[in-house]
């Protein structure tokens, strides 16, 4: 009884985003804004922490795919 179940279309949103690859960004934005397990200034200085450097230019594309899994939950709520 204490198990949730959300169906989140993450590999449609993120084709919608133009890149695959952050299918599990979208994941972890909506596992994020059902649990508020971390603020979302949090997980996205995490992300760019992370991706400082050499994969720099993928911060924001990773944060944008954290918002729209979060947007995504929000606009079902």
């Amino acid at each position: 009884t204490d198990i949730k179940i959300v169906q989140v279309p993450a590999n449609s949103l993120a084709h919608e985003m133009g890149d695959d690859r952050v299918l599990n960004m979208v994941m972890l934005g909506a596992v994020t804004e059902i649990g508020r397990i971390v603020s979302d200034k949090a997980l996205a200085g995490a992300v760019e922490t992370v991706l400082k450097g050499k994969r720099k230019a993928l911060i924001e594309t990773n944060q944008n795919a954290l918002g729209t899994g979060a947007h995504y939950i929000s606009g079902k709520k």
